[in-house]
């Protein structure tokens, strides 16, 4: 699978990287464990003509189609897109990964899981 062909962009084929494709494929899903997938909702747009488009296309495909997707692997996975962010959603929308933290956190306490770490020391909203 390539992810790439001719230097179009085909999203649809894998990562081409077929290590990552089998992890991919082979991973299962993560039960009932809180999951939270924050996606840029821009994109970056290049000079070339014919570029934008394809990338358009991919950006489609990997909002609506891959990250949904990876959110679905949990039973508790919930699929945020930050629109207002592209890449940097960490400095352009830190509320948004600081909400998500902490929604996370309430859901593991509701669930009575610690897991190897401590997650009493977070406020609720």
């Amino acid at each position: 699978m390539r992810a790439t062909q001719g230097g179009l962009i085909r999203p649809d084929e894998g990562s081409s990287n077929p290590e990552v494709d089998q992890a991919a494929a082979s991973a299962g899903g993560l039960g009932n464990r809180p999951l939270i997938v924050l996606t840029a909702g821009k994109y970056w747009k290049p000079d070339d003509p014919v570029a934008p488009r394809e990338i358009a296309e991919f950006h489609e495909v990997w909002v609506h189609q891959l990250q949904s997707d990876l959110a679905n692997l949990s039973t508790d996975g919930k699929h945020l897109i930050v629109e207002s962010s592209d890449h940097a959603i960490p400095e352009q929308a830190p509320e948004v990964i600081a909400s998500a933290v902490q929604e996370v956190v309430i859901k593991l306490r509701q669930q009575g899981t610690n897991g190897p770490f401590r997650i009493t020391d977070v406020t609720s909203p």
